[in-house]
């Protein structure tokens, strides 16, 4: 496999793809062997002809577009049926559709036992887009480990290291997140306490900033 990411809008798509070659996994004998991704690529199917297309059994819950992605892996082995079995059954189907967490839902019927955590995401993708993320994620912990899917620990004293009077660190904060203590707690452990000021920059505080020059 080759992928090729002038940009990719979200970087677990790609990390979707290099799980998939590093497990080995695939949907039967369909392989992927050359990925390219660039800014202006849309990540929806298009289908240019609907007319060899199967009749949306359900228009009331499934989009043109989704029965477009359904449609489409219909026509791969390891979803052979897959159109036949919407209309056969369409309320299991639906209320799978209408869970909270599809990703986590057991599949209608025989589906549940035929697909393997690769071939749900794509269902997933193909009904309930807005939960892709969570299924991408849960791909990617369960088959490299969650250290891939989650947010990195930040080691303070690394990153001190790292950087200079001249190259200050900028922390862009998120709400409830506060590293006053941490910073604390390196100055202590290399006898800066005395040396570290915190200031807040609100209204009033430019005098004591500007003071620490």
């Amino acid at each position: 496999m080759h992928i090729d990411c002038a940009f990719v809008e979200s970087p677990l798509a790609v990390i979707c793809l290099v799980t998939n070659l590093c497990a080995r996994e695939s949907i039967n004998s369909w392989r992927c062997a050359h990925v390219t991704l660039h800014p202006a690529q849309r990540t929806t199917l298009q289908v240019l002809d609907r007319s060899q297309q199967p009749v949306n059994p359900c228009p009331l819950w499934v989009s043109e577009e989704a029965w477009d992605n359904l449609a489409s892996l219909d026509h791969l082995p390891a979803f052979k049926g897959l159109a036949s079995s919407l209309e056969s059954a369409a309320g299991d189907w639906e209320l799978w559709f209408r869970h909270a967490e599809p990703e986590t839902a057991e599949l209608p019927r025989e589906w549940e036992t035929k697909c393997n955590e690769l071939q749900r995401l794509l269902l997933v993708r193909s009904l309930r887009p807005d939960r892709v993320i969570f299924a991408a994620a849960s791909y990617v912990g369960n088959a490299l480990g969650r250290k891939f899917v989650g947010p990195p620990v930040l080691n303070l004293a690394e990153t001190c290291a790292d950087s200079t009077a001249l190259s200050p660190l900028i922390f862009v904060l998120s709400p409830g997140v506060d590293p006053t203590d941490a910073l604390r707690k390196l100055a202590a452990e290399k006898d800066m306490g005395s040396k570290l000021h915190i200031v807040a920059l609100g209204q009033g505080q430019v005098r004591g900033a500007a003071a620490l020059r």
